[in-house]
């Protein structure tokens, strides 16, 4: 499962759940059903119960690095779930982001 966001320099805008799977080469029911970037910033962010904005904040650093390095964003992201754990009583998780850059 992967979440799908859409965000404006407000912050983020909408956000969807979408379920995925492996691409299966050469097979037609993948037409129109694959989400493919050229080039995307990529980062793992921990999240937890003490995290708060944790994904507002994960977009204000991206936008920070995408203005220093002359790129632009495309409004749009994709965050799927790592690893869920639980260390000293406190519940984390590993989020993988993925934001396209043009």
């Amino acid at each position: 499962m992967k979440r799908y966001i859409t965000f404006n320099d407000d912050g983020v805008v909408s956000s969807k759940m979408f379920i995925t799977k492996e691409v299966e080469e050469g097979k037609e029911e993948n037409e129109g059903n694959i989400l493919e970037y050229e080039k995307c910033l990529y980062t793992i962010v921990e999240d937890g119960l003490d995290y708060k904005n944790v994904m507002e904040d994960t977009f204000k650093k991206f936008k920070e690095w995408v203005y220093l390095n002359d790129y632009k964003v495309k409004g749009e992201g994709i965050i799927g779930m790592l690893l869920i754990e639980h260390f000293h009583e406190k519940a984390r998780s590993y989020l993988e982001v993925y934001i396209p850059i043009e």
